[in-house]
């Protein structure tokens, strides 16, 4: 008696690559606003020509 298997059709094709695109896309957000409340208040928005930083901005006006 021949068995015969049929794939199995339960799952959507590319539902594994979604729900990484959300899981990335989730991650990222996250990162995101671990570093906008982590940054100080006022960062440096330009160096000179010594590297060292001559202006200073609020984090909105430099990460917004």
């Amino acid at each position: 008696m021949p068995s015969s298997t049929k794939p199995d059709t339960s799952r959507r094709p590319g539902t594994a690559a979604l729900l990484f695109a959300v899981a990335s896309l989730l991650v990222l957000i996250g990162v995101a606003f671990w570093f906008w409340f982590n940054a100080p208040d006022q960062v440096p928005s330009h160096f000179g020509a010594n590297s060292q930083p001559d202006d200073w901005s609020p984090k909105g006006e430099v990460f917004g």
